[in-house]
C-alpha cells in the first residue's frame, strides 16, 4: 500500500512540476524503481548513516509538513523517504533517505547537497562554532 501511494504521489508531483524524468516514464516504472531502491538501500539513510524506522511510514500526515515543532522533528527525523537522486535529471532515479535529510536536501543533487554540507562545516569550523558554549 505504501509503495503504491508513494509511486502515485511522486509521479503526479513530477508531472505537476514538469520534470524531464517523467516525460517517458510510467507509474509502473516509478513503482519498480522505488521498490528496488527500498530493497537495496532501505535500512540506512544514504547521507547520515542513521538507521531508518520503517514503522513510522504509515503514521505520517502531510499536514505535519507545515510544523517545525522540535518534537515532530525528533519523532520523524528517521522516517524513511523516497528522494530523487537528481530532481532535474532526464530519467527517474531514486534514493532512500531520512525525512530530515530529505527536507534539508530539497531540490539539490547529492553532489550539491554534500558540497553545501561541507561548506557549512568549513565555515562553522573557521568560526570555532562547534567549540563555543551556547
Amino acid at each position: 500500500m505504501w509503495l503504491t501511494r508513494k509511486a502515485k504521489y511522486i509521479i503526479a508531483q513530477d508531472k505537476q512540476r514538469k520534470r524531464a524524468c517523467v516525460v517517458n516514464a510510467t507509474y509502473r516504472q516509478y513503482k519498480e524503481l522505488i521498490h528496488n531502491v527500498v530493497l537495496q538501500q532501505g535500512q540506512y539513510d544514504k547521507f547520515s548513516g542513521d538507521k531508518l524506522n520503517w514503522s513510522l511510514v504509515c503514521t505520517w500526515d502531510d499536514s505535519l509538513t507545515k510544523s517545525a515543532d522540535q518534537a515532530l522533528i525528533a519523532k520523524y527525523s528517521i522516517l524513511p523517504t523516497v528522494d530523487h537522486v537528481d530532481p532535474q535529471g532526464a530519467f527517474p532515479q531514486f534514493e532512500i533517505c531520512s525525512w530530515l535529510v530529505n527536507r534539508c536536501k530539497s531540490e539539490l543533487t547529492p553532489i550539491e547537497f554534500v558540497a553545501q554540507c561541507n561548506k557549512i562545516i568549513s565555515y562553522q569550523n573557521s568560526k570555532n562554532f562547534c567549540n563555543r558554549s551556547l
